[in-house]
């Protein structure tokens, strides 16, 4: 399947499309992101596409994103019930990126499936998710679970950090 991300280089457009500050339901955001791209390494790792002279819509200035595109976060503002979210495309040669992609390698082959789920929520620091995960695992698990003494262990950890 061929998935691409549509993004525009002009913020009028994409304000428009990210529902331009309009009232919405409470449970949803305008989201703004502004993208900083260095050409000279995104192209090794992921493709884009300037695309704004043979689209149909011109005026939206369209750039395709290959999905697994990577980015960092460098800033996030709220303006008028909008979010702006200040992103930097980054490669697969990034060091940080390299060393978080391992690290979440080895926990898959290291952890059962069960307890990653609160294993990420806790590298996270959604603490509270990951304790009430955990406790909900541990109603459904056998007693005689390998994965009881892992879950025990990492309820053991969240409550020496507290």
């Amino acid at each position: 399947m061929n998935t691409f991300l549509s993004t525009t280089t002009d913020k009028e457009v994409a304000s428009i499309f990210a529902g331009d500050g309009a009232k919405l339901p409470s449970y949803e955001r305008s989201v703004l992101f502004e993208m900083t791209i260095d050409t000279t390494h995104c192209y090794k790792s992921k493709p884009l596409a300037d695309v704004s002279k043979r689209s149909h819509m011109k005026d939206e200035n369209e750039i395709l994103l290959s999905m697994g595109t990577i980015s960092q976060i460098s800033s996030i503002d709220i303006e008028n019930n909008v979010w702006f979210v200040k992103l930097i495309l980054t490669g697969q040669e990034d060091k940080r990126l390299i060393q978080l992609i391992d690290y979440q390698k080895m926990l898959l082959r290291e952890k059962e499936t069960v307890v990653l789920l609160g294993r990420f929520l806790q590298d996270m620091g959604e603490v509270e998710k990951a304790k009430r995960y955990y406790n909900l695992v541990l109603k459904d698990l056998p007693v005689d679970s390998v994965d009881v003494s892992s879950v025990y262990n990492n309820l053991g950890a969240i409550a020496k950090d507290e």
